[in-house]
């Protein structure tokens, strides 16, 4: 099996000819089943006009991390990278075996019928809420009465499985996807969770792993929500988890360095192949008396310069209740399912599930709420907020975030 090697220190991959395959340096060289590219050489790629240059040919580029291998990756798709000589064979030694193998019948999986979508959290850092916004929109969804599966694919800090107390050992089931099945946990009738696998090294894990994974868990469920890690760029496998999700929710909150933050989400969103129409923004632990609204919008959008014709504006609001948060996360219980119940409804609109009768009160029981106690409070113009007459019981605060769940789309007018 020929190799076609682009390096300029041909001894990173000595060990290549010694596990039986033949070296070559002459792309002209007829026969080449693979091409291998290192780090420092790869900058052709980058400058080639041909998004497609050795055709059908697989090519391993050994991963460089950041922002390089995602711009290599978007330019050429077809491209897999490796982190070590190890992990280089094994994926040549596949090919290698596919090319010698006896052609066998092969039993072929049955296509999947069901009208499944992916959704994603994401995050620029962690403490944001990324991981209870995940947990609120897979228990929401499930409520509804769609089969949810919720993963944990936050690999080097996993803590789904300790909101909802799991105590079992999980696999490696990216190694091998057929053991999802049985690592999956039941939390309701209509609501599972895949935890991270024990002791997984991230370090391991290449973006085929999440591919495999992806293909072999959708279809499943109706709905597969993706609890992703902080900075997913700089995890060059976390790639196709956003070019394949249906919504990526885009968690901030009026932090300075989330704020600093989003303005380069733009770019790291689309360089992981994100489409532009699938991406939302939630503003999580929300005070008025922060950064307005606006400004996170403008902050975000900064990074799509040309590529966006319509701004992406806040699609909601989670108001900061710090006590109530921490009492309900030791309690495993969702806030704010209001909020949420309206987040979901374009989600199942895009199912095509027909639920009107089951969220036709949410208005009525939101308003209800408000005439029972619930203070109100608008907006002043450019800054401050006054109380409407007649309000009482709650603080400012509580009551501009229920008010903003009711119509969060709202202009701060």
């Amino acid at each position: 099996m020929k190799i076609l090697i682009y390096s300029s220190n041909p001894e990173k991959l000595k060990d290549l000819s010694g596990k039986g395959f033949q070296i070559v340096y002459d792309p002209a060289e007829p026969g080449i089943s693979a091409v291998v590219i290192t780090n420092e050489t790869a900058d052709f790629l980058l400058q080639t006009q041909d998004n497609n240059s050795f055709g059908d040919i697989p090519v391993f580029i050994e991963t460089a991390g950041g922002l390089k291998d995602l711009v290599i990756k978007k330019k050429n798709p077809g491209v897999v990278f490796y982190k070590s000589i190890e992990e280089l064979l094994n994926q040549l030694q596949e090919i290698k075996a596919k090319q010698t193998e006896v052609n066998l019948p092969k039993q072929q999986e049955e296509p999947s019928t069901k009208n499944s979508l992916l959704i994603s959290t994401y995050a620029n850092k962690g403490g944001v809420g990324k991981t209870t916004s995940a947990i609120a929109l897979a228990t929401v969804l499930a409520e509804k009465g769609l089969s949810v599966c919720l993963c944990d694919l936050d690999f080097g800090g996993a803590n789904i499985q300790a909101f909802y107390g799991i105590k079992k050992e999980i696999p490696n089931y990216l190694e091998n996807p057929f053991l999802i099945d049985n690592s999956l946990v039941t939390i309701t009738q209509n609501l599972k969770i895949l935890p991270s696998p024990k002791g997984i090294n991230p370090k391991t894990i290449s973006e085929s792993d999440l591919e495999s994974f992806l293909k072999s868990i959708k279809g499943k469920f109706d709905i597969v929500v993706c609890d992703t890690c902080p900075a997913p760029w700089e995890k060059g496998y976390m790639s196709p988890v956003f070019s394949e999700s249906d919504f990526i929710y885009a968690i901030v909150d009026q932090s300075l360095f989330s704020i600093e933050g989003v303005r380069i989400y733009a770019p790291q969103l689309l360089l992981m192949g994100a489409k532009l129409e699938n991406i939302r923004i939630i503003v999580n632990k929300y005070s008025p008396k922060l950064v307005s609204l606006k400004e996170i919008e403008r902050a975000f959008n900064e990074g799509f310069k040309n590529s966006l014709r319509n701004r992406l504006s806040v699609a909601a609001v989670i108001p900061h209740e710090h006590e109530e948060n921490i009492s309900a996360l030791y309690k495993g219980k969702v806030l704010n399912k209001e909020i949420w119940n309206r987040v979901v409804e374009e989600i199942l609109k895009k199912l095509g599930k027909n639920l009107v009768a089951e969220t036709k009160e949410e208005p009525q029981k939101i308003l209800h709420k408000i005439l029972q106690g619930f203070p109100g409070w608008v907006t002043r113009k450019n800054k401050g907020i006054k109380p409407i007459r007649g309000c009482w019981g709650k603080s400012e605060e509580e009551c501009r975030y229920r008010l903003f769940a009711d119509k969060p789309r709202v202009k701060n007018t």
